[in-house]
Parts: C-alpha cells; structure tokens; sequence
C-alpha cells in the first residue's frame, strides 16, 4: 500500500470515530491491529499523525485521563489524546491525501496544456508578424519604388 493511502487509512480511522469520542489516547492509535496492518508499525503510524498534526488535520495534546463522573484521574500523569480537526474533516471529507494528489496531478496538466497554447500562439503571432512585414516592405518597393536608396540590397 502506497504511502498516500496509509495516512489516508489513519485519516479515516480518526474521522470514523469523531462522533464516538471526543478524543482518543494517542498509544491506543498506535497499537490499533487494524491500523498495524495498514501502516506496518508503530513507528510509521507515528509518522504519519505527526504529519497530520502538522498539516492541522489532527490535533495531538496532552490532558489527564477523565474518572466516570468527569473528574480529571492524576494518578497516571497527562497522557496525550489525539482528535480529528474541523479541518481534517473537511479535507477527508474533500477527499484526503489521495484526493489532493490526484487534484494537484489534473491542476499541473490543465497548466501545461495552457503553456503550449501559449507558445504555440506566440509562435504563431511572431511567424505572421514576420510575413507581414516581408509582404509590406515587398509592396512598398513594388507599387510606390521605395528602398531606391539601397539598390545594392533591392535591385
């Protein structure tokens, strides 16, 4: 599996449970079997949360773990959740990394297909500037006898 799908699989998997949890432990993502299997290993799951943070899609921040009557449990120390941003929702919901991509890939081809027209209708507009010119300075000296002062270039 490709690199773009992988952090598009993590991507799902948090966007999937935004309406679970209002957060999720951060090492309970990364020892998630099914997103092992995805991702290969911890290190790389790691990795690739640490991108979606710093894309802003997933937001990664330390809190104590909450009692049952919503108290804050300090017994363990902070331990760091990690939860889908607004933006992050937007953009899987845009169609994530490989959305992007693909995107990006149709922006860069609509592009260079401007640039030829471009170049061809420079080419085009210098070629005739050329002719014009040619065709005028040829009547100019035809029909009015112009360039009489040069007759070692015009006869």
């Amino acid at each position: 599996m490709q690199a773009i799908q992988q952090i598009d699989a993590v991507l799902k998997y948090l966007y999937d449970r935004k309406d679970i949890v209002r957060a999720i432990l951060y090492d309970t993502i990364k020892e998630d079997a099914d997103l092992l299997k995805i991702t290969g290993n911890q290190v790389e799951t790691e990795r690739m949360l640490g991108m979606l943070s710093h894309d802003k899609y997933v937001h990664i921040y330390p809190d104590y773990p909450k009692l049952p009557d919503g108290k804050n449990d300090m017994r363990n120390g902070l331990l760091n959740y990690c939860s889908i941003t607004f933006e992050g929702r937007l953009f899987w919901e845009d169609g994530g990394y490989n959305g992007k991509f693909i995107s990006d890939a149709s922006e860069n081809n609509r592009l260079k297909k401007i640039e030829l027209q471009q170049l061809i209708l420079t080419w085009v507009l210098g070629v005739s500037a050329f002719v014009a010119a040619v065709y005028y300075c040829v009547e100019l000296y035809w029909k009015h006898g112009w360039f009489h002062l040069f007759p070692f270039y015009f006869g």
